[in-house]
């Protein structure tokens, strides 16, 4: 503590003050206190020229024994003598300063001296220490000036932290508080335009079905309707049920996921083992649907992802495929090995992507324009969930197709 109170300026240069101060003062008072020794002196040396001159004057012949009787080792006789004489004219040992004309004048001199100087001195430290903490003020004003600027929306704002000192230090962390502010205040207003984004599509998605769901329970309440149209549309509003129940569980999905409900916790984990339990999941519907699954070059290789997401990304590509892929055709797995990544292909004989939708797939709620896609039970959401996942892991998802022949997904998890 007490060594970063010397590395302020504030305090270094008050310091220097302060020594210059002290040593112009000292010099002052050292040069007084000469010159009023000096003046005692003068008013010693003209006392004894008067007392001499005196007393020469009127006992000239005495002359030497006068000046060894100033001079020399005094006589107690003589000292006695000489004080009884000066008591006679009120100059004693114990006289009250004041009471003598000489050192009294002297005295009262000092006196009104040293209080100028104290006065002086009181006033120059004041003004120091006025000049201190003025510049402590200010900074500190411009400080709470930023602070509200911050606090009415201006993140633009920011303060000079290139010297040493607390209040730089305090400035530099005000400069990271309003950076982070700022982040925090855009990914505020991005997490804003997703949530839109978010009510708008699901507004959209549930749009189509419950407004069907309301046309079937209208036409069912007719009386005259025949008992084969009545089952009819019954199955329709099951198959319109079945899909805002899929519906349903996908937005829960996406938004435990993009509102952190739900953590990412990648580990180092047998990428094999997750990409067998992702194909076994789907195995038994590719049988009914008499496609040919086939795995090649799969192989062992811990790799760090979160085992349950990626299986789920997994999943739904591989559920995409099994979609859009028509009866006896083929869905090859495969895995390739480089430096720094692991790729997991999936590559189906399906109907394919039109060049112009590639880009649009991953979108959120996207189906394609095929008439067999739109025909096809789906919400939009699986393979947006699967990129979302793929990313959040730090990987990739590309993609190549070629209409009516089939699909590439190209899974990448750096190593």
């Amino acid at each position: 503590m007490n060594e970063n109170i010397f590395k302020e300026p504030i305090t270094r240069k008050t310091i220097f003050l302060f020594l210059g101060l002290m040593t112009v003062m000292l010099c002052f008072q050292s040069f007084y206190f000469y010159n009023m020794i000096n003046k005692i002196q003068n008013q010693e040396i003209k006392n004894y020229e008067s007392i001499i001159g005196t007393l020469v004057k009127i006992a000239p012949e005495k002359q030497y024994e006068i000046g060894q009787a100033l001079f020399e080792n005094k006589q107690k006789d003589t000292l006695n003598l000489g004080k009884s004489l000066l008591e006679q004219y009120g100059y004693m040992e114990d006289m009250y300063l004041l009471n003598n004309k000489i050192s009294g004048n002297i005295y009262i001199n000092f006196l009104h001296k040293i209080i100028i100087v104290s006065v002086v001195t009181m006033i120059l430290f004041i003004a120091l220490a006025i000049f201190s903490y003025k510049s402590i003020f200010k900074k500190l004003e411009e400080i709470s000036y930023s602070l509200k600027k911050v606090v009415e929306g201006d993140c633009s704002i920011s303060l000079k932290d290139n010297k040493e000192g607390i209040m730089c230090k305090i400035a530099h962390e005000f400069n990271i508080m309003v950076t982070r502010t700022k982040s925090t205040l855009e990914n505020l207003d991005k997490e804003k335009e997703k949530t839109k984004a978010l009510v708008n599509d699901i507004s959209h998605q549930l749009k189509t079905p419950l407004s069907s769901l309301e046309l079937f329970n209208t036409l069912l309440m007719e009386e005259n309707l025949e008992e084969n149209e009545r089952m009819e549309f019954l199955e329709k509003s099951k198959y319109e049920i079945n899909n805002l129940q899929w519906l349903v569980k996908a937005l829960i999905k996406v938004s435990r996921l993009e509102t952190g409900m739900i953590d990412i916790k990648p580990d180092y984990n047998d990428i094999k083992n997750t990409l067998l339990e992702a194909i076994n999941s789907i195995y038994g519907k590719a049988l009914e649907k008499n496609l040919n699954i086939k795995a090649d070059n799969l192989f062992s290789y811990k790799i760090n992802h979160d085992k349950r997401w990626t299986k789920e990304a997994l999943v739904n590509i591989l559920e995409n495929a099994l979609k859009y892929t028509k009866e006896t055709g083929y869905i090859n797995i495969s895995m390739e090995k480089s430096e720094m990544y692991i790729k997991i292909n999936i590559k189906d004989s399906g109907i394919g992507i039109d060049k112009q939708e590639l880009n649009k797939i991953f979108n959120r709620f996207y189906r394609g324009k095929n008439e067999i896609v739109q025909s096809t039970e789906g919400s939009g959401i699986g393979l947006y969930l699967a990129k979302w996942i793929i990313e959040q892991e730090g990987g990739t998802i590309r993609t190549k197709s070629t209409l009516g022949i089939g699909t590439t997904f190209s899974i990448i998890i750096f190593t």
